[in-house]
């Protein structure tokens, strides 16, 4: 008991966040596939089982981005047998690396005696918690994102450069999150004044993969990002100013809808009163926030 209870004690943030993920995923081990996972986990998936032949997939179920996901499940389908379980199970060491880089997170802006809290309040976000129930490239998305800032607030350009390669092939929405740090990145040399090229270089293999596959995607398709006959084509429109009003309106409405509105709220009643006290790191988290926030708007 001595051992577990220290154990406990100095591993307590990592303990509480994954037993809190890890909780969610054993109650939805058993559901099926839902929504936009049954095209990017299902159906892709049994489309490189159980041989891979070829990336270009067909234009019912092709999103027009490099099918990673759907890869990463065909190969679990290879190694432990096609079942649902199987699939379940594959998101398991990803919800591992989410728990850990919540805490890692969490340590570069908290204080070690408000860590606990900041890491329970990540770690019961009610999105994040709903999608670690499902088959879904949105964990591996949310995983590569949080290591990614870890990274890049640690100068780890090496690990950095990784999770932008991991984050930018699993979906569209993970390649937009990559051009949101790269913007970021620009501001934060011009605000620095450090004119150097090389500051770009963890950028370069993630973006010179997705340039090479959507050239290769066009002229085996004709088309990128997306046709136009396919369902999510509207989405990919340009928006008047009164759409975009009408988006942040619609997210406001789902901020109160689960809740966030207190969090929210609170963060920025807090954030006023204590602006004196908040960390360089934590202005530069809000400004990468604002800008993700707004190419997601428009």
């Amino acid at each position: 008991m001595t051992f577990l209870s220290g154990f406990f004690h100095k591993y307590s943030g990592y303990c509480i966040s994954f037993l809190i993920l890890f909780t969610v995923w054993y109650i939805g081990r058993h559901d099926f596939f839902f929504w936009d996972t049954v095209q990017l986990g299902s159906k892709q998936a049994h489309f490189f089982y159980p041989e891979i032949n070829g990336i270009i997939l067909p234009e019912e179920i092709d999103s027009g981005h490099f099918p990673s996901f759907g890869m990463y499940i065909a190969l679990w389908w290879k190694i432990f047998g096609k079942t649902l379980s199987v699939s379940h199970h594959a998101m398991l060491p990803w919800i591992l690396f989410l728990s850990i880089g919540i805490v890692k997170l969490s340590s570069l802006f908290l204080e070690k005696r408000h860590l606990l809290f900041g890491v329970l309040l990540l770690s019961i976000e009610p999105t994040l918690l709903a999608q670690t129930g499902l088959v879904s490239p949105d964990i591996i998305l949310i995983t590569c994102f949080i290591w990614s800032l870890v990274f890049y607030f640690t100068k780890n350009n090496a690990s950095f450069s990784i999770c932008l390669i991991l984050l930018s092939l699993i979906s569209l929405r993970g390649l937009i999150l990559t051009f949101c740090l790269f913007l970021y990145q620009i501001y934060d040399s011009f605000r620095k004044k450090e004119r150097h090229i090389h500051i770009f270089s963890a950028f370069v293999p993630a973006f010179l993969i997705n340039i090479s596959f959507l050239i290769y995607h066009y002229f085996q398709t004709q088309w990128i990002g997306f046709h136009t006959s396919s369902p999510w084509a509207p989405s990919f429109h340009l928006v008047s100013i009164a759409d975009i009003a009408k988006n942040i309106l619609l997210f406001v409405w789902r901020i109160i809808d689960f809740g966030r509105i207190y969090i929210v709220a609170g963060c920025i009643f807090l954030g006023y009163f204590y602006r004196k006290k908040l960390t360089t790191q934590t202005y530069e988290i809000i400004k990468i926030l604002l800008i993700t926030g707004m190419i997601f708007f428009y």
